[in-house]
This record gives C-alpha cells, sequence and structure tokens, in this order.
C-alpha cells in the first residue's frame, strides 16, 4: 500500500509510524511544501538587507549598472548578485504569494538532505530505530532559531545552506569508497567539494564550512598520504564550484576596482575610493578569552551578542559544547587519543569534526548568528553522536529526545523573531514614480543608509544613476565626492535626492478597522460593549481611547480613537528628515531646498514607506 493510501487510513498522526521507510519519503516529500505554506502565513519577506542589496544587486546585474550607479547599496553594492538573480526575476513575472511559497519550499530542500545526512551517519542503529531517528533528528534540526528565522526570506542563510549539506551528505554516502585509490573516488572528492564551493562563491561567509569540511578530513584514521590526498582533491573541487558562481564577478571587480573582494580587504587592494579597511563585521566577536571559552553560553544568554535580529534563543549549542568537552575528557581519562581510538566511526568523527572546526573558524571570523545555520541543523545529530559515545544506546536516546525536545520548545514557544514581514498584495514591490523627464540624464543621490533605499532605486527606469551619500560605504574623500560629481557632469541632466519621508501613523487606518468592525458587530452601541472596551484600552494597553458620546447625536453609545501620542505631525517630521538630509549632502557640494521636496509612497507588499522627492543644486 503506498504511503498515501496508508495516511488517509490513519485515524491520527499518533498511529504514524515513524520507524517506516515510507513514512520517512513521506516527510521528506512534504517537509518543503510545509515550510513553503510557513512562508506564505509569515508574509511578503521585508528584511533589511532585501531592501537594501538583495533587489538592486540584481536589477543592477541585469541593467549593466555598475558602473553608472555608485555605491546605492553601500558596500553590499558590490556583493555577488549571482544568488538574488532567480528572486528578482520571480518577483518581476509571478504573484508575490507564490515567489514567498517557492522561497519556502526551497528552504525546506534543507530538510531532505538533512534527513539523508542523519541516516547515513547512523547506519548501526537498532531496526526499532533505524528511520525514527534520523527523522526526528531531521525535525529537530530544522527547528533550530536561526534556520526558521529565515525561512522564506532573502538572507541567503538557508538557501546556501543547501550546499553545504549536499556536499555532507555526497561525502557520507561514498564514504566507504572515498578513501580508496581509482577514478570514483577522486570524482566523488571533487564532487562534494563543488558542492560547498557553489554555496561559497554565491555567499562568501560559506567558505568557513569548505574549510571546516575540508580539514576534518584530516581526523579519519587513515595513512596521511590518503588524507591529504582526498583534501587537496576535495579542496580543488571547492575551487571548481566557487569559480563557477563567483569567478566572473571576483574577476570584474579585479578589473574594475582592482580588488577581487571590493571594497572589503582594501586595506591590501587599495583603491582611491575607499579607505584602507579589511573584515568590516567584526563588532559581534568574543571581547576577551573568558568570552571565547564559554562563546556559546554568552550568546545563548544574552543573543544579542551574536545576533543582528533581537529575540533568538536556543540551548543547542551549549548542550553540545558540554557533550563535546565531555567526550574529549573520557578519551583523556581513558587513555585514548579523541582523534583515534574512542569507538566512534570515523564518518561520525567527521561530522563532529565539521561542526567543530566550522564553529571555531566562524567564531574567530564573524561570530555573527545567522551564519551559523549550516551546521546549526546538524547540531541535534552531533549531540545523538556524543551521547552514543558517553552512555549506552537506550540511555543516550532517552537523554537526547527529552533535552532535543526541550531545546526546540524554547525556540517554538518564543525563542525566535524573524527579519520582517508585510501582508501580502498581488505584486511583490511598487513604488509611486516622480515624473521624469529625461530619466538618462538624471542622477538620484540617496543621503544615508537607514532606511535602505535600494529597493527603490531598482524599481526606476534603468537609465537613471542612482548613487549614496554618508552610507556603510568606506568612503575616501575628496575622491568619492569627486567620482559623484563625476556621474552628474557626465549626465548633464537634473539632481534629485530621495530622503526619508514619513506619513501619517498607520494606527489611524488600524484604529479605523477596528473601529469599522466593532461597530459592525454591535460592540460600540451597547453599554456593555462600551464598557468592555473601556477596560481593554486601560488594562490591556491597546493604544486606543474609548470615547462615550451624546446619545441624542449618534446611535453609537462609544467612538473608538487614536491616541494623541500615535498622531504624527507629518509636515514637521519631514522637514526635519530634510534638515539631516541637507547636512550630509553639503559635504558633497549640493544643496537642497526643503520647498521643492515631494512626498511618494512605495510598497512591500502591502507594507508602504514614504519618501521625499527633493531637487538638488550644485553649491560649488
Amino acid at each position: 500500500m503506498s504511503i498515501f493510501h496508508r495516511v488517509i487510513n490513519k485515524t491520527g498522526l499518533r498511529n504514524i509510524d515513524l520507524n517506516d521507510s515510507e513514512t520517512f519519503k513521506y516527510f521528506c516529500f512534504f517537509v518543503p511544501i510545509f515550510f513553503g505554506l510557513i512562508s506564505l502565513w509569515l508574509g511578503a519577506d521585508t528584511n533589511w538587507d532585501l531592501q537594501n542589496y538583495h533587489l538592486y544587486n540584481a536589477f543592477s546585474l541585469l541593467n549593466n549598472k555598475l558602473h553608472m550607479d555608485l555605491a546605492v547599496a553601500g558596500m553590499q553594492t558590490y556583493f555577488n548578485p549571482t544568488l538574488d538573480v532567480p528572486y528578482y526575476l520571480m518577483t518581476l513575472y509571478l504573484p508575490a504569494p507564490l515567489v514567498g511559497f517557492i522561497m519556502g519550499a526551497i528552504h525546506g530542500i534543507n530538510f531532505i538532505l538533512l534527513a539523508g545526512i542523519c541516516y547515513k551517519a547512523l547506519p548501526n542503529l537498532p531496526p526499532d530505530d533505524r528511520f525514527r531517528i534520523p527523522l526526528l533528528l531531521s525535525i529537530f534540526g530544522c527547528l533550530t532559531a536561526n534556520f526558521l528565522s529565515e525561512i522564506g526570506s532573502t538572507m541567503g542563510d538557508d538557501t546556501t545552506s543547501i550546499f553545504v549539506l549536499a556536499s555532507l551528505l555526497i561525502v557520507l554516502n561514498d564514504w566507504s569508497k572515498l578513501f580508496e585509490r581509482g577514478i570514483r573516488p577522486i570524482l566523488i572528492a571533487i564532487l562534494a567539494g563543488s558542492c560547498v564551493g557553489l554555496g561559497a562563491g554565491l555567499k562568501l561567509t560559506n567558505v568557513v564550512y569548505a574549510v571546516a569540511l575540508c580539514a576534518s578530513f584530516f581526523v579519519v584514521p587513515v595513512s596521511w598520504a590518503i588524507r591529504f590526498r582526498v583534501a587537496f582533491l576535495f579542496g580543488f573541487g571547492v575551487l571548481i564550484g566557487m569559480a563557477a558562481t563567483s569567478g566572473y564577478w571576483f574577476y570584474e571587480m579585479w578589473r574594475s576596482f582592482g580588488n577581487p573582494l571590493f571594497p572589503q580587504f582594501s586595506a591590501f587592494f587599495a583603491n582611491p575610493l575607499t579607505h584602507a579597511v579589511a573584515v568590516v563585521d567584526v563588532v559581534f566577536r568574543p571581547k576577551n578569552g573568558f568570552e571565547t571559552v564559554f562563546w556559546p553560553f554568552v550568546f545563548s544568554l544574552k543573543s544579542e551578542r551574536a545576533a543582528q535580529l533581537p529575540g533568538i534563543h536556543q540551548i543547542i549549542w551549549p548542550v553540545v559544547y558540554i557533550l563535546f568537552w565531555c567526550w574529549i575528557v573520557m578519551a583523556l581519562v581513558k587513555n585514548k587519543d579523541p582523534n583515534t581510538g574512542n569507538g566512534m566511526r570515523p564518518s561520525s568523527k567527521y561530522i563532529v569534526a565539521v561542526v567543530a572546526i566550522g564553529y571555531l573558524v566562524w567564531m574567530k571570523l564573524f561570530s555573527i548568528q545567522r551564519y551559523l545555520v549550516p551546521i546549526e541543523i546538524c547540531a541535534p545529530l552531533v549531540a545523538f553522536i556524543l551521547l552514543m559515545r558517553l552512555t549506552h544506546y537506550q540511555k543516550a536516546r532517552k537523554i537526547a529526545i527529552w533535552v532535543l525536545a526541550i531545546s526546540s520548545a524554547i525556540v517554538l514557544l518564543g525563542g525566535v523573531h524573524t527579519w520582517g514581514h508585510a501582508s501580502w498584495a498581488g505584486k511583490m514591490f511598487r513604488v509611486d514614480l516622480p515624473p521624469l523627464d529625461a530619466p538618462e540624464k538624471t542622477t538620484v543621490l540617496q543621503a544615508g543608509g537607514d532606511p535602505p533605499f535600494g529597493w527603490i532605486a531598482a524599481q526606476f527606469p534603468a537609465s537613471v544613476a542612482f548613487a549614496q551619500v554618508h552610507g556603510s560605504f568606506p568612503e575616501a574623500m575628496p575622491e568619492y565626492s569627486n567620482r559623484i560629481h563625476a556621474i552628474v557632469k557626465e549626465r548633464g541632466g537634473p539632481v534629485f535626492a530621495i530622503v526619508q519621508g514619513t506619513n501619517q501613523s498607520s494606527r489611524i487606518a488600524q484604529i479605523a478597522k477596528i473601529s469599522e468592525t466593532a461597530s459592525h458587530l454591535g460592540i460600540t452601541s451597547s453599554e456593555k460593549g462600551c464598557a468592555a472596551l473601556q477596560w481593554a484600552s486601560v488594562h490591556l494597553k491597546l493604544h486606543a481611547s474609548v470615547t462615550v458620546l451624546d446619545r441624542s447625536l449618534s446611535k453609537a453609545k462609544c467612538s473608538i480613537d487614536v491616541l494623541s501620542s500615535d498622531i504624527v505631525d507629518v509636515d514637521a517630521k519631514n522637514r526635519a528628515f530634510v534638515s539631516v538630509a541637507a547636512k550630509q549632502l553639503a559635504i558633497y557640494g549640493f544643496s537642497i531646498d526643503s520647498a521643492y521636496c515631494r512626498p511618494y509612497s512605495a510598497y512591500i507588499g502591502k507594507d508602504e514607506s514614504p519618501f521625499q522627492w527633493c531637487e538638488l543644486s550644485q553649491s560649488q
């Protein structure tokens, strides 16, 4: 009987046999669909990086704007745009909700690969657990906080982790043949390396895991000659993969700016537009030796220390960290080398080494939590492997299920937040464009990098030139300012500024909708209903005021109104934004007159982002 008929005939989920091979396949088929539906439920992706560079970079690449524009998305303007092109094209031609579903389903592929890894990593499980334990470990892996925080988003970590996991699965799938002689082992090593190389080329933070996967071959108990051979072939594959997804971009950056990683590492590759910098994102790394040693506990107790997103809470990393050192101590106490003689299967040692080395390199280079996704979803598997070495199987199984279930519960009960979503609209991105008499001659300057305007620039005609001032790009003055003036002179047309704006508080629309619903339900025409609304506005802090009305003037007995504190003086706030922008633009020799600023709106889904369009003149 097929799995579909079997499930239909079941009376409930508790009757599904988790140790059945067909159930295993069923989960692998439906979990990506489930994550696609989760993405639909969350809404349109509005993460900051998307607004800054994910959309713009793809737009720039496809419209050949690299040399027309200047640092529109700050330093991120010059990141490899390949990963963002499919998403950008989908937003042009597909309904927004369908794009969201596809992104979530793609991220669900991680579950399929993780399930394969867990199955291959635990070949000696008892028959009663042969499919159950790999399935549960895969579920626990996908219930980790950083993975869940990016479901359906364009951040890239959940997408490129697919390549890292695929590489690990290839290694495990042909483990017995990988260290033999012949053409097939060579091809396996190169293919595995190419997979993670593809991911590293798409998002350079995955170089951490290319290093970890390659270096971990040196813990395998074979001759050193074989270790070097496999690691060399794997590393060669990594270079092939990176060349395929980022070789052209490295070459373009080198050809254009003399720096393949422009503008980062400009301390080593000097360019007149930038001052000397190395790696920019280093603020999240441990501050001292104590934090370095206890880093998993530090960022688990205080997630803001390693997270750009508040509210990331989980205990999986302290759990794995404690188990790892208990394993090391046990091996030393028993006078056994932890790399060769502790009874752990060679493939299991390899997996533990990948996670351990990946964690160590990640901590020293970035310590940004979302970059952990490829090994974080493998953490439950590593915890189970270590527990099996520390105690007998049945006890290890019981401890693992309880600890991992608690860890997942912490995440699901408030340990994770997302990077921002909006209600769905038919089209993902919309902008009310100002009139443009000569787009091919127009130059637009963006004042500051927050809020980001890259996604708005991607909605303008491609012939309009954009440049950012006072943003995240490591500007070297006066060369950077001179380049902006050169762009304006070459184009010979008008210059405008796009400046942050505001409109009336969204609370007005929300309260109007609440008031309409309450009136429709008859709540505002009932004294008891009005009393309940007054109680709720005070005790539940609903940010609304409930006013009792004169019966002679209205059929309603009360009204729901916006609090005065939620009413924005739009004109005053917009003038303040222009004033800040004027000071920034003056540094580059441009003046702005607030009398020539007009308000416009842009939308991601149904979320509105007001901006101002201001005419500029050169003050020098």
